[in-house]
């Protein structure tokens, strides 16, 4: 060992390969014993010459009363100055207002009192599926946008996952209402959630289902007005998953692993959101949101075959615009039409119908919100 380190590795650097060994100790404390006969010094020397700061292993101390997380200021202020507070409403940085009250596996309770267990298998699995829904203020309270075929879909997510939904849709549906009465909300939005919570360990264990339906004000999902002027977006150097791999169709928590990607990316990059391709390299939709295409006055989206979520908000577009004489196709549709298109924008229940006035630093169009894109959102 001692003729490889002269040979091969300086001497500043068996120092610090020595020091790295603190924390892996076995069979790098050969050279850790070599630096210190090099040094003339012993163990137990160097132990005390380091400190206590690079001790390999500190006894663990079971603290009698356990220790609260110490405090976090939350600020408005990005590091990345090209988002600001509006820009950036998923950002660590946004400032959260909680409601007061929850819907937690069949009773209104106070927020704070809804507890999960962390080893609860959704939080190591993934195992939960949820739905994004809106409510909108009108002269006769709030309406909740397309409430039934929300909770219908959740179903069907929990079907596909073999989870067992203990409520019926019924009470789902009461849940949700009672929810946003108990929070005195009108405009708002709402997150029904099912999870396999504590039971057996391991990916097929028998765990119970829980469900929660929370309620809370939300603006505008990608920022101040971005409905009006646009997002810059990117394609994502991550591609959704492949067919047959992980169901699209599900509206389920692992599946957004990939969308958690696809945003971070582009807003650490400095774009409003990302598009993914496919696996066949064709386009799917953003993280969040599908894709809908405006060329010579006609609506192009991609098909439920490219990986992607069956929309609400999408649905809900087709049958307007066709009801309006707006023609739709669904097709694939490669990456360059992105560039090529007269308009485009993304939709889905939180981000409503977004334009999006370039991809790639290329402008869409003109470069703001186009006519047709203005018209559906009118409809």
């Amino acid at each position: 060992m001692k003729d490889i380190l002269r040979r091969y590795v300086p001497d500043r650097l068996t120092d610090l390969i020595a020091l790295n060994a603190l924390y892996r100790p076995g069979p790098m404390k050969m050279i850790d014993d070599y630096i210190d006969r090099k040094h003339g010094r012993s163990g137990q020397g160097r132990e005390q010459e380091r400190g206590d700061q690079w001790q390999a292993h500190p006894p663990i101390v079971h603290d009698p009363q356990p220790r609260q997380p110490p405090a976090r200021t939350v600020s408005c202020v990005s590091a990345r100055p090209w988002l600001n507070c509006a820009t950036a409403s998923r950002s660590f940085a946004m400032t959260m207002q909680y409601p007061e009250q929850i819907w937690f596996n069949g009773n209104i309770m106070p927020w704070r009192d809804a507890h999960v267990h962390v080893m609860s298998h959704a939080i190591h699995y993934g195992s939960s599926v949820f739905e994004g829904i809106r409510a909108y203020d009108t002269p006769n309270g709030a309406a909740i946008f397309r409430l039934t075929d929300h909770l219908k879909r959740l179903y069907m997510s929990a079907k596909i996952y073999d989870m067992p939904i203990p409520f019926t849709l019924d009470e789902l549906i009461a849940g949700t209402r009672a929810v946003i009465k108990a929070n005195g909300l009108g405009k708002c939005y709402i997150r029904p959630v099912a999870f396999r919570g504590l039971g057996g360990f391991g990916l097929s264990a028998d765990c119970p289902t829980d469900v929660a339906i929370a309620a809370w004000p939300m603006g505008e999902y990608l920022g101040h007005a971005v409905t009006e002027t646009g997002i810059d977006a990117m394609v994502s150097s991550w591609q959704r998953f492949a067919p047959n791999t992980l169901p699209a169709g599900a509206k389920a928590g692992g599946n957004y692993l990939s969308g958690q990607l696809i945003a971070r990316e582009a807003r650490r990059l400095g774009f409003g959101e990302g598009i993914a391709l496919a696996s066949t390299g064709l386009l799917s939709e953003g993280a969040g949101e599908n894709l809908f295409l405006v060329m010579n006055g006609e609506l192009h989206t991609t098909p439920i075959s490219a990986a992607l979520l069956n929309g609400i908000t999408r649905n809900t577009i087709i049958s307007l615009a066709k009801g309006a004489g707006i023609n739709v196709v669904e097709r694939d549709l490669p990456r360059e039409y992105l560039y090529l298109c007269d308009e485009l924008f993304m939709c889905g229940t939180a981000a409503e119908i977004t334009p999006i006035k370039s991809v790639d630093g290329k402008p869409v169009g003109q470069g703001t919100r186009g006519p047709i894109t203005e018209k559906i959102q009118k409809l």
